[in-house]
């Protein structure tokens, strides 16, 4: 018996197609959860509960004419100033240091370090 190839080249969609019927057809039935991924019964029938959230304490909002026209002084001229002298200070307290650390002598060599220093440098390496 001769095979027609388009005959079957008819067919090659009709098991894909009666799978998909298969599968729709049961969709509302229970499978297997590994393979549809479902949860188990004891989550969905667990109950639900869900929280509200608490809000604010004080429901009412401010009235806007409670409010006064000038701004809060927080600081006074004098605070500011007396504060401003306080970082100048600090300021040159700071660069006082820094001069002072910057000028720090090292301890001067002595004759003995220099001649064993230009010892080893005039001294011929020896090679094994």
């Amino acid at each position: 018996m001769i095979c027609n190839l388009k005959s079957a080249l008819k067919f090659r969609a009709a098991p894909l197609f009666v799978m998909c019927v298969f599968l729709a057809a049961c969709a509302d039935m229970r499978g297997p959860q590994w393979l549809t991924g479902e949860p188990d019964e004891s989550v969905l029938n667990a109950p639900r509960v869900v929280g509200k959230p608490s809000g604010a304490t004080v429901k009412t909002w401010p009235n806007l004419a409670d409010v006064p026209k000038e701004k809060p002084v927080f600081s006074t001229l004098k605070d500011r100033q007396e504060e401003l002298v306080d970082l100048n200070s600090d300021k040159l307290k700071a660069q006082a240091d820094m001069e002072r650390i910057r000028n720090v002598q090292l301890e001067e060599r002595t004759r003995e370090d220099d001649s064993t220093t230009q010892m080893l440098l005039s001294s011929p390496e020896t090679s094994p």
